[in-house]
């Protein structure tokens, strides 16, 4: 397929100002691969960002989440992996972290001490495992806190949660010395100094920097317990790629001060006593201790992640069943989530929903269940590119695919740990930006799959195209032009007011530069920000704000008028509006008091002529109707009654009377 000609088919389907490329929907050349492994679109005013493009398999229906945003950190080869906050709405970007390492995972909002966070980790493999660090951003995008183990090398990236109390709890790999003689097989051998990759989770005061529980899998669980053979990958022999007989990938803590783990390779959920570590139970598993009460689809889940406590009195729990890790599958492997209620008195466990991916989606690796406040629940497919909504019967509400699904082109899509549907409100400490671009007579244009030089290297720069990254504030643009750039930032040089639809919002400036700044708006049209002001055929910006004291003068001035001007206009609207009720009101009024003169005076006819209705075809018709053939029209209404069509009586002296009095009083008044 011609990227090119798509592109332009595109463009003529968007609206004016709209530079963001809209989801697909459905489209069968985008799951068959045709547009690439990992669709993607870069924008003009801000290169670093790089979005994903998206077939909506779904589109959102009512009953869908109310929550604003989606999280997206895609990874994989060739594939730069950032954290991302999705528009629930268009799918657009609305804000991309910045890029620590080679991957990102488990990009979330989290609260603690009554403050929300962006909380995600970042790092690389080092001697077989992920190994890297935990970032935790504020509403306006500074870092607070950069969390490194104590006492291990480095934090895990399969989890990681704050508390209400702000302690942070993280999972941990290292690899250590073992006696593994009894896990070889005849054509791989292990010794009694082989490497075993341990599982860990450290729970850390961010204000103190304290170490205050520590875990450790092989303390407590047996190694005979293990699913996964260290043969499988050949594990065990190296002190950088150990027998992972455990591996942890979600631990949660609970209000009693317990600890839920899932662990991947052995099939299980334990719940961990906070005070010394020990086992208190096991869900699934070979040491399963609870009767399933819906012939083992309550614990027989194979290869599981992120197991979540849903309700305050423990006893019901959400997790995603993956069925597969790539190497073993069971019958029925299609991925699921499922929510299961444990009752601790009779140790039995049931099923009480499951959801089930859509066309037959089989996660590998990764994977979440994520509970909504209104009872959904949100899929996402870990190395499958995608994620669907649930309502609590099981009905897809929405279902949003970044890539082909299960083609067998593993590692280039991109894989997105978890997925979560969530509200967050940012406001950047940077200031929005702007930059030119080119349109198609006059239309601003987008970049997908490529780049400026790959498609409009020929074109004239005659759009101003601006964004704000991670604002989730501005409603609308402002756009400002003018030949003079100490008079830009005026009412009068208002080129455009625009609601703001995507990432990146475009305006053809045409004639009217080549000066052009845009201010964003946000609720009531206040001013929240403004891009540096640009000329744009050299594309040469300068920052209006501190740098510039002429033109941030200006900015002052503008700003502080500004609503004062807003208020005029919307009060001259008011108004206007106002009037136009008032002008429609008398209308009614008029029309009705003439309607009601029109029936006073057929009723007076009626009465006068003593009418009465005549239905077709009865007697009385019969005999009038005779009467009236050959009788012209003119000569049919009588003197009678065009006095009466006129509102005067048929009476002559009457008349006359009446004309005689009226003349009366108009000569007294005129005394």
């Amino acid at each position: 397929m011609d990227v090119r000609f798509l592109l332009v088919l595109l463009l003529h389907l968007l609206p004016s100002s709209l530079a963001d490329i809209p989801p697909f929907v459905n489209d069968y050349a985008y799951q068959q691969g045709e547009l690439g492994p990992y669709p993607r679109q870069t924008f003009f005013s801000d290169l670093e960002v790089i979005a994903p493009l998206a077939n909506v398999v779904v589109e959102q229906q009512d009953g869908a989440s109310p929550a604003a945003y989606v999280t997206w950190a895609g990874h994989g080869d060739n594939i730069k992996t950032v954290p991302q906050l999705l528009d629930a709405r268009t799918l657009s970007v609305v804000y991309q972290g910045p890029q620590y390492d080679e991957d990102t995972f488990g990009f979330s909002v989290q609260t603690c001490n009554d403050t929300d966070y962006l909380v995600w980790w970042a790092g690389t493999n080092i001697n077989g495992r992920a190994a890297g660090y935990i970032y935790i951003f504020n509403s306006t995008y500074h870092q607070v806190w950069n969390v490194s183990s104590i006492g291990l090398e480095y934090v895990d990236a399969h989890d990681v949660n704050l508390t209400p109390d702000c302690h942070v709890i993280y999972t941990a790999y290292q690899s250590r010395v073992f006696d593994l003689r009894d896990f070889g097989s005849d054509d791989f051998q292990l010794t009694n100094d082989s490497w075993l990759m341990d599982s860990y989770f450290q729970e850390v005061d961010l204000a103190t920097n304290e170490l205050l529980f520590e875990w450790r899998a092989s303390d407590h669980i047996d190694l005979h317990d293990s699913l996964w053979p260290a043969e499988v990958e050949t594990q065990g022999n190296e002190s950088w790629h150990g027998w992972d007989y455990f591996h942890i990938n979600s631990v949660q803590k609970d209000h009693r001060g317990n600890f839920l783990v899932s662990a991947r390779h052995t099939n299980a959920l334990y719940y961990i006593d906070g005070n010394d570590g020990s086992v208190t139970w096991t869900l699934g598993g070979p040491r399963n201790e609870f009767h399933d009460l819906d012939d083992g689809r309550a614990t027989d889940f194979s290869w599981q992640h992120d197991a979540r406590w849903i309700d305050d009195s423990l006893t019901t729990i959400s997790l995603f069943d993956d069925r597969s890790c790539g190497y073993f599958y069971p019958h029925d492997k299609v991925s699921r989530g499922i929510i299961v209620n444990l009752d601790y008195d009779s140790m039995t466990a049931q099923l009480c929903d499951e959801y089930r991916a859509p066309d037959n989606i089989t996660a590998v690796r990764k994977g979440g269940m994520h509970y909504l406040e209104n009872g959904n629940v949100l899929l996402g497919y870990g190395s499958e590119p995608g994620f669907t909504e649930f309502d609590p019967n099981g009905t897809i509400l929405w279902d949003v695919r970044f890539g082909p699904v299960m083609k067998d082109i593993d590692r280039l899509t991109a894989d997105n740990y978890r997925a979560y549907k969530l509200d967050w409100v940012g406001t950047p400490h940077w200031d929005p930006r702007i930059a030119p671009g080119p349109s198609f007579n006059g239309t601003p244009v987008s970049l997908f799959n490529a780049t400026y030089e790959d498609l409009y290297a020929n074109l004239i720069n005659d759009t101003a195209y601006f964004s704000w990254n991670g604002a989730t504030m501005p409603k609308k643009w402002l756009v400002l032009a003018s030949h003079d750039p100490t008079k830009v930032i005026r009412r009068k040089s208002l080129l455009q007011k625009i609601d703001k639809t995507g990432f990146e919002t475009g305006v053809h400036i045409g004639d009217a530069g080549p000066y052009v700044c845009a201010i964003a708006l946000g609720e009531d049209d206040a001013i929240l920000g403004i891009t540096p002001l640009m000329n744009i055929d050299t594309g040469m910006t300068t920052a209006i704000v501190d740098t510039a004291p002429s033109l941030y003068h200006q900015y002052a001035v503008f700003k502080k008028n500004w609503p004062q001007s807003h208020r005029g206009n919307k009060t001259v609207i008011e108004a206007a509006g106002l009037v136009a009720i008032s002008l429609i009101i008398a209308l009614a009024i008029f029309v009705w008091c003439r309607c009601d003169q029109l029936a006073r005076m057929l009723s007076t006819v009626l009465k006068r002529r003593d009418y009465h209705p005549v239905a077709p075809g009865d007697e009385l018709e019969k005999q009038i109707r005779p009467r009236q053939r050959g009788v012209s029209v003119s000569s049919a209404i009588d003197s009678d009654t065009a006095l009466m069509s006129h509102g005067l009586a048929p009476n002559g002296q009457d008349m006359e009377q009446e004309v005689g009095e009226r003349r009366t009083h108009t000569a007294q008044e005129s005394l």
